[in-house]
């Protein structure tokens, strides 16, 4: 099954019942396939045809879902694009893929054509305005639809979609997703977390993300949910739709957790109905859970994913879940655990991570050696450092590639984080490693504090020298007003480095 067909058995069995919330806007499911319809005529009749690329360049919401899955069913790829990438990254992705349209909106095409060259697309298509080469406006293709009829062409193979990281070492790689690895990771995760029909996601993750794409519209189409779409993160704007629509699910962030509890009023909201948050994207700190959880009596389901898997590749089960850890592998998903050298690990030990099945991404678009690379005998290198218990719980320890060597010691930023996040101070925090003379390498600290909070370098140190091993001490620390953060809204350590 395509995710186009996937679509018109959700319309076929939920026609009446409502889909997307967009602020006092409503649709049912036989209004999105109406939309979608109109759309898909709309795309064809610009020279939209079976494997073209179309990027979207939208915010959240009904034009983003509607615009997804017209793309998809002419038989074409969709390439999302997050709304705060640097002007050069999407005219590198938009020029790499020859994205014959692209569906934006009136300012964003302005900041665009600032710094791409005229014509960087055959058509550029407007949610909020006509454009010359697009005489159809974007809403009148929508009223334009019909009925929803699912491409029976497209089919699992196909690409669905190119899914760009955000370029932290070089260009964007944009990684190649099937209709098919969609479709099995979303049944696999939903055989583990058990969403349905009566579920109401909140979805303030980005849909460009490959997590909120999937977890947050995805999969409440797959089961016949509804979702409510936000524009965007905010601490006030979710806990107060969460209790207005009494929301049962609710993905985040590790950040977005951080950031509700300290939301001055946040106990005085009512989260009673969510039934499954979880956390993904980063690790969650400890004391960030243990915290969240005693404040608003909502247990938090951490689970493991990334882009090149579509992207979840373990999730803790509701009721039998295992703090600290981030689940069992989903249904279909093999991992093995190697040493440096590539030897196989067991139970209890370290090791990178290495998974395998039919959710992993095809490669990365136009990169054969960048696919080779991340590939071993058919098992893709996650480059993470794991321990499993001998129960199947995966136990991430940190990225490989922040590993810190103090007098050729192994410090895992990770590890100190946690310290720090249990100072009760503390607001923030993230550790890298900094170069120094006579040690290699010696651990620094950002931190920010909570609100109202007063707090020297000298204070924090003290609290780590009773919690840490001397070499694992910050022996650097800085506070910050506010950490900075990835176009995504996760920490990012790039920026302190």
């Amino acid at each position: 099954m395509s995710l186009v067909q996937m679509l018109a058995q959700s319309i076929d069995r939920y026609a009446s019942k409502p889909v997307i919330l967009q602020g006092e806007k409503e649709i049912s499911y036989a209004e999105l396939g109406r939309m979608v319809d109109g759309l898909q005529k709309g795309l064809q009749d610009l020279g939209v045809r079976p494997g073209d690329h179309v990027a979207i360049i939208l915010p959240n919401g009904i034009e983003f879902v509607v615009s997804y899955f017209a793309v998809l069913n002419c038989g074409a790829t969709v390439v999302p694009l997050n709304l705060k990438h640097k002007p050069n990254n999407i005219k590198y992705i938009i020029e790499e893929t020859g994205a014959r349209v692209v569906i934006t909106f009136e300012g964003m095409k302005n900041e665009l054509e600032k710094h791409l060259q005229a014509g960087f697309a055959d058509h550029i298509l407007l949610i909020d305005g006509d454009h010359p080469s697009s005489p159809d406006s974007f809403v009148s293709m929508l009223n334009d639809g019909k009925h929803f009829v699912s491409n029976d062409e497209v089919n699992i193979t196909d690409h669905a979609i190119y899914l760009y990281t955000s370029g932290s070492t070089g260009n964007p790689k944009g990684v190649i997703l099937t209709h098919g690895n969609f479709i099995s990771n979303m049944e696999a995760t939903n055989e583990v977390l058990g969403f349905n029909r009566d579920d109401v996601f909140i979805t303030a993750l980005p849909l460009y993300h490959s997590y909120g794409h999937m977890i947050c519209m995805l999969m409440p189409i797959m089961v016949g949910a509804r979702f409510i779409s936000l524009m965007e993160f905010s601490p006030e704007l979710v806990l107060s739709e969460i209790q207005r629509h009494n929301a049962t699910i609710f993905a985040g962030f590790p950040t977005y957790f951080t950031a509700i509890l300290q939301h001055p009023n946040g106990d005085s909201f009512d989260l009673s109905s969510v039934r499954i948050a979880t956390s993904g994207g980063a690790s969650l700190p400890l004391q960030v859970m243990e915290d969240f959880e005693r404040t608003f009596g909502v247990t938090i389901l951490e689970g493991y994913g990334h882009t090149e898997a579509a992207p979840v590749v373990s999730f803790n089960p509701p009721g039998k879940r295992k703090v600290g850890s981030v689940g069992r592998p989903i249904p279909g998903v093999e991992v093995r655990m190697v040493d440096e050298k590539g030897k196989e690990v067991g139970p209890g030990e370290e090791g990178e991570l290495l998974i395998r099945g039919p959710s992993v991404m095809k490669g990365y678009f136009n990169l054969p050696e960048k696919t080779e690379e991340v590939f071993e005998n058919g098992w893709l290198k996650m480059q993470d450092l794991f321990k499993i218990d001998g129960d199947g719980y995966m136990y991430l320890i940190d990225r490989m590639v922040q590993l810190i060597r103090v007098d050729g010691e192994n410090v895992y930023p990770r590890e100190v984080e946690e310290i720090l996040y249990s100072y009760p101070k503390v607001f923030e925090a993230a550790v890298i490693g900094a170069t120094d003379e006579a040690h290699g390498e010696i651990v620094k600290a950002f931190v920010s504090l909570k609100a109202g909070e007063e707090c020297g370098t000298d204070e924090i140190i003290e609290f780590c020298k009773g919690h840490l091993a001397p070499f694992k001490v910050p022996k650097q620390v800085v506070i910050m007003k506010e950490l900075p953060k990835t176009i995504t809204g996760k920490l990012s350590k790039k920026e302190l480095q």
